[in-house]
């Protein structure tokens, strides 16, 4: 992550890693099937995968029995004291403290795959691509995972919903209004991420799931007040690739206790106002479970 995804967002210990991993998705096994395979289809080897923003290593057992030798990065020294103490020991793990947009200390074309699941947003992310470039091999993969905020399929709970997430934003835009930059490149859903075809093949793969109802992956985070200080930002390629489609295994049954939890995962603030707004949701779902899911964006490359 970025330092200021480090120092402000993502400094997490055991407690902040196992909220987190209560509140954000099961990821399902199709999710890392479709990285796998883009990855062998494009002849990627798998000896070296390198797992950036990998915060406590949440997603990282996924990848790291599919390859010979994982590299867990993240700019955080909790975060990778979490890592370790999660994965626990091996010869084939190797930590390190860095951030995304550094590579200086990995062997140039040594990565077969460059993984990175909701991070990149908090990144430079033209220097993050350096990075990426300069560790992997030629014919190597980057594989970038972002999970929206869950989508209740019941459109007036659905709003109630997204009046406590986005009263979330708004207070953390206020209390640092450098983050407006960060939260502009999440509400895009990696459409901001630019390919160059002289360093990436061209045909990167964009996959949009599970955007139902008219609910995009965009419209689920950015709040309507925030339209035009955060625009979506495009950077496609005239031969990339745009996929959109319906994963059900994302899906969720959604109630009371399981939505506390998602938000709370966001650590967010005391504030009246939202606790107020989070009553008047809890209220109308009441005990009921309601049908839910993810909105997923998966961004697919190979280095030339």
């Amino acid at each position: 992550m970025s330092e200021l995804g480090e120092d402000i967002y993502y400094k997490g210990d055991e407690n902040y890693w196992e909220a987190y991993k209560e509140g954000r998705p099961r990821v399902p096994d199709s999710f890392f099937e479709r990285i796998v395979e883009y990855h062998a289809r494009h002849g990627g080897q798998f000896d070296v995968w390198d797992e950036i923003g990998a915060g406590g290593a949440v997603h990282t057992k996924r990848l790291s029995n599919k390859f010979k030798k994982t590299i867990i990065s993240d700019s955080g020294a909790s975060n990778i004291e979490v890592a370790k103490n999660f994965l626990g020991e091996s010869d084939s793990y190797q930590f390190r403290i860095a951030r995304s947009e550094e590579a200086s200390d990995l062997e140039p074309n040594s990565v077969d795959l460059v993984f990175g699941a909701n991070m990149i947003h908090w990144t430079d992310i033209d220097k993050t691509l350096q990075a990426v470039l300069q560790q992997l091999k030629p014919g190597g993969t980057l594989a970038l995972g972002g999970f929206a905020v869950p989508l209740l399929l019941d459109e007036e709970l659905h709003k109630l919903w997204l009046q406590v997430l986005h009263r979330f934003y708004k207070l953390l835009v206020e209390s640092d209004p450098s983050a407006i930059r960060f939260f502009t490149q999440a509400g895009s859903s990696h459409d901001c991420i630019p390919f160059d075809t002289q360093y990436f093949q061209p045909g990167t793969i964009r996959i949009k799931l599970n955007e139902r109802d008219g609910w995009t992956f965009r419209r689920c985070i950015v709040p309507p007040a925030f339209e035009e200080s955060t625009p979506h930002l495009k950077s496609f390629g005239k031969d990339d690739e745009f996929i959109y489609e319906n994963d059900y295994g994302w899906d969720f049954d959604a109630d009371v206790t399981i939505m506390r939890k998602i938000l709370e995962s966001y650590e967010p603030k005391d504030d009246p106002v939202m606790e107020e707004l989070w009553k008047q949701f809890a209220a109308a779902l009441g005990d009921r479970k309601v049908a839910a899911t993810w909105p997923v964006a998966l961004t697919l490359a190979t280095k030339k």
